[in-house]
């Protein structure tokens, strides 16, 4: 049998990395920022309150992205042994 030892959650965003931050950043800003971009080029005419609710919901999908990549690769990093990151920068 075949187990699989991940880091557990606290450990994983304790070992984040200002650069994990801001991918997730800007995969959270992804789409809300399309959506307003493609309301800009070719407006909807949706009229009141039919761009917000959308609007509400790039945002919650781009949250969710955001957080699951920014967890990706701090996990990625906190499964390393303390040495093997810095190890792997001189390998070409």
């Amino acid at each position: 049998m075949h187990t699989h030892t991940h880091s557990h959650f606290k450990r994983t965003i304790r070992y984040a990395r200002t650069s994990d931050y801001f991918y997730g950043a800007g995969m959270s800003a992804i789409p809300p920022g399309l959506l307003f971009y493609w309301e800009q080029v070719s407006p909807s005419h949706v009229g009141k309150g039919g761009f917000a609710p959308v609007m509400r919901l790039a945002g919650a999908l781009g949250g969710v992205a955001g957080f699951l990549l920014f967890y990706q690769r701090s996990l990625r990093k906190s499964n390393l042994p303390p040495d093997a990151e810095t190890r792997n920068m001189h390998k070409f």
